[in-house]
């Protein structure tokens, strides 16, 4: 009987270690998604993204993928200026090079967190004082970005990715949408621009604006 105590005792500490064991596994793994985590990941919550809309086209103050190209921080107002050298333009307002968009200051602000040189797709709206301005929670998505696992560690750099390639995954069918919209509004200007002309040349056919010779005056 003693023996058999005996061996129960060594089988519960035995399982009581393997508990807490695991126990201590979860949590470091959790505290080692605390230390990795960005600080826009801590800081900044946003909701999920619907699919995009003909009224988001139609909001949108300019759409694009671009270039950093410089970075100027304003921290009396916990903003910065991000200009890009424009790749590729999605929503033409007007033909530019460059294009300077405001963010703010830092990712726990929900701004963009941005390095010269790297590709992004900008999604940008408009603000009260019509400067364009764009953030985490918007739909711009940083094309170049990297994982390293010094950064991140081994897991979290994994969900990062995963989440990072389906903001791609998305980036890739809003660059198809913007296409067609481009596409249909380039017609419906094209439309409109033959309707004028066509209206413009009849009014000055009409047989009103001819004399009794049959001339026009």
């Amino acid at each position: 009987m003693d023996r058999r105590a005996a061996w129960n005792a060594i089988a519960s500490t035995q399982m009581l270690a393997r508990i807490k064991k695991n126990i201590l596994k979860q949590t470091l793994f959790i505290l080692t998604i605390v230390l990795f985590t960005t600080a826009d990941s801590i800081a900044c919550s946003c909701g999920g993204l619907d699919p995009i809309s003909k009224s988001d086209y139609e909001s949108a103050g300019e759409v694009f993928i671009g270039r950093v190209i410089k970075v100027e921080e304003d921290k009396d107002n916990w903003r910065k200026a991000v200009t890009f050298e424009i790749i590729d333009e999605l929503k033409t307002i007007e033909q530019k090079t460059e294009i300077t968009i405001w963010t703010a200051l830092d990712g726990a602000a929900c701004g963009l967190s941005v390095k010269e040189g790297d590709k992004w797709y900008i999604f940008a709206y408009r603000n009260d004082d019509k400067e364009l301005v764009a953030g985490l929670c918007g739909r711009s998505v940083n094309l170049d970005k990297k994982f390293r696992i010094k950064d991140y560690g081994l897991k979290y750099a994994y969900l990062e990715k995963r989440a990072w390639k389906k903001d791609l995954k998305r980036y890739k069918k809003e660059k198809r949408f913007m296409r067609i919209k481009g596409r249909e509004l380039g017609q419906n200007r094209q439309q409109l621009s033959y309707q004028i002309h066509a209206r413009v040349a009849l009014h000055r056919n009409a047989p009103w604006k001819r004399s009794v010779s049959g001339s026009f005056r």
